[in-house]
């Protein structure tokens, strides 16, 4: 490695680096600092001035300074004082932090706060205000009524089948939503029962609570006798294809 001997700038020894520098150590750097910019570490005067709100003498360093106090200056900004004459100076008055908050309330009272626009849906406002009959209504709304009386949601469904709705950042499910608002059965407790087999049906009329076993073998009997029916219509249908009870029946699980 290639060293060079400089001369300090400001001692005048010589030193030994491996770059180029103008000073032999940060103390000689500080030093040529300062005596090229004396003003630079002079303390700034102190000012005389008067609060422009109590009218009170202060002294300070900073010139741009208005007011003796930060009580003085909130008072100030908030437009506690009425009128352009000044209110009578009381000493107390900044130490009461609980009078300070009440006027910081009352200034606040003042300015006409806008009222926000409520973007939540039908179904997610009657939820979460707790409305049973326009969460009810809103399920409808959403729905396509068949001949047979069923609510099929037109919305999203689920892979199984149910229809569900977002609320918030969680998914429900309608035919549960439902039986909240007719029965006031919460959501975690299991079951509710599709009378009408319809699983996008949400009309609380074809739900019923009832048990997991309950549900479970409604479930099994009702899938035996369609299976059973089919095995019966495919043997007629081999017998005699045109039998009249093979046309316009159409088996659903």
């Amino acid at each position: 490695m290639r060293y060079l001997i400089i001369e300090c700038a400001q001692c005048g020894n010589d030193f030994k680096t491996d770059r180029k520098r103008k000073y032999c150590d940060p103390k000689c750097r500080d030093k040529a600092s300062k005596s090229k910019r004396p003003d630079r570490h002079k303390q700034d005067p102190w000012h005389n001035k008067t609060c422009g709100y109590c009218a009170n003498n202060f002294s300070t360093q900073d010139n741009r300074s208005r007011y003796c106090s930060k009580s003085c200056h909130l008072r100030h900004i908030h437009g506690w004082t009425q009128s352009k004459e000044l209110l009578p100076y009381n000493p107390s008055f900044v130490n009461d932090m609980q009078t300070l908050r009440s006027l910081m309330d009352e200034s606040a009272k003042r300015h006409r706060v806008k009222k926000r626009r409520d973007s939540r849906g039908p179904i997610r406002k009657a939820f979460e205000d707790g409305d049973m009959p326009a969460l009810l209504d809103a399920l409808k709304a959403d729905s396509k009524v068949t001949p047979g009386g069923c609510w099929e949601w037109q919305r999203q469904s689920s892979r199984e089948g149910y229809g569900r709705v977002t609320i918030g950042k969680k998914w429900h499910a309608t035919h549960r939503l439902a039986a909240l608002a007719r029965y006031g059965q919460p959501e975690s407790e299991p079951v509710v029962h599709h009378v009408c087999a319809n699983r996008l049906c949400c009309n609380p009329e074809h739900l019923q609570p009832v048990s997991q076993r309950e549900n479970m073998a409604e479930m099994l009997e009702r899938n035996y006798y369609l299976k059973r029916i089919a095995e019966l219509e495919a043997a007629l249908s081999e017998v005699d294809p045109t039998n009249s009870a093979l046309t316009g029946y159409t088996l659903t699980a």
